[in-house]
């Protein structure tokens, strides 16, 4: 046998058991996205207090970024030939972050978001890494810059905190 046969033989098996799981957690990755940015958009709506202005527009620049990847994340799920998500429950069933019930105050809502950045980024690494031993590069590319850019919310939130 050939050694490119061997290697193209090899890149598919790992790509047969990769590809599942890889879907399943861009599909968490999603469901998170989503969950996350519905939070910080009715953190937009219902925050009061002294610091309303800024957190305000704090958490308007949250979802505003957070949604406009949620169709970029679904489109990398359909590109590995899986249907995104099609309905809100689905999306809230695979998320690891919970809905807000109860009214929060401002301080509240800040470490919320804090907490639930970091449950996002776990998922993002995870996936990134996934994505990356799949030779998915495109992919990858844009799992770590999303990365980043929560990594940047993170020491946001969390300088808000400390204040």
């Amino acid at each position: 046998m050939e050694y490119n046969n061997l290697i193209e033989q090899a890149e598919q098996m790992v790509s047969e058991q990769t590809e599942p799981a890889l879907i399943d957690a861009l599909y968490n990755v999603t469901s998170d996205a989503f969950v996350f940015y519905f939070k910080a958009h009715s953190f937009h709506w219902n925050v009061t207090g002294k610091d309303f202005p800024q957190l305000h527009d704090f958490f308007g620049k949250i979802y505003e970024n957070t949604f406009s990847k949620i169709d970029h994340l679904a489109e990398h799920i359909r590109a590995l030939n899986a249907p995104a998500p099609m309905n809100l429950a689905s999306l809230v069933a695979n998320s690891k972050i919970a809905e807000n019930k109860d009214p929060l105050t401002a301080m509240e809502m800040v470490a919320a978001l804090e907490a639930d950045n970091t449950k996002v980024l776990a998922g993002l690494l995870a996936c990134a890494k996934m994505a990356e031993a799949a030779d998915e590069i495109g992919l990858n590319d844009f799992l770590t810059q999303l990365y980043d850019e929560h990594k940047k919310l993170a020491w946001m939130l969390s300088s808000i905190l400390k204040g």
